[in-house]
């Protein structure tokens, strides 16, 4: 009998234990939050092309390719990714002609939407793809068509121009 007392004194001792443990829990809490903004990034080289043609006074064609990352924002946001070409070097008197006879097509693979046949000046820039209010894409592509007039008037020679592309969102 006497066991059985000082296991049950035991048993009483060690649930008062655990009931002064319970009550003396304390639950914390934290938040946490995040403004999420706009943003965009190309993810792409974007890399030089050299104009082809395949003939005789044939238009000079190639294009370049780009990748990116964005997000607008939702409800107002929109985005953009433009072009602009510095003056081109290389030939002398002809430059102007040459700016004047190079153009752009554009295409954006699944995102946003592209230009058709645009006639680009130096100095410039000709938005290649548009993006609407809340656009995601983690892995967007895009395509710049580029065109030069092969006109006999030009010198002979190599000719050169800088193409910067700029990505933004809002």
């Amino acid at each position: 009998m006497k066991k059985t007392i000082t296991m049950a004194a035991f048993g009483l001792l060690f649930t008062g234990a655990m009931a002064f443990a319970a009550d003396n829990t304390e639950v914390q809490t934290a938040n946490i939050s995040v403004n999420v903004g706009a943003e965009a990034q190309f993810t792409a080289t974007i890399g030089s092309v050299n104009l082809q043609h395949s003939g005789a006074f044939t238009d000079f064609t190639g294009f370049t390719s780009y990748g990116f990352k964005l997000r607008t924002t939702a409800g107002s946001g929109s985005g953009s990714v433009t072009v602009s070409v510095a003056p081109f070097t290389g030939l002398g008197a002809t430059l102007p002609a040459v700016a004047a006879d190079l153009s752009i097509t554009s295409a954006t693979a699944s995102i946003g939407n592209g230009i058709s046949a645009t006639p680009l000046t130096a100095d410039s820039a000709v938005s290649v793809a548009t993006f609407g209010q809340d656009t995601h894409a983690t892995a967007g592509t895009g395509q710049v068509n580029w065109k030069l007039l092969d006109d006999p008037n030009y010198s002979t020679g190599t000719t050169q121009t800088v193409v910067t592309y700029t990505i933004s969102v809002s």
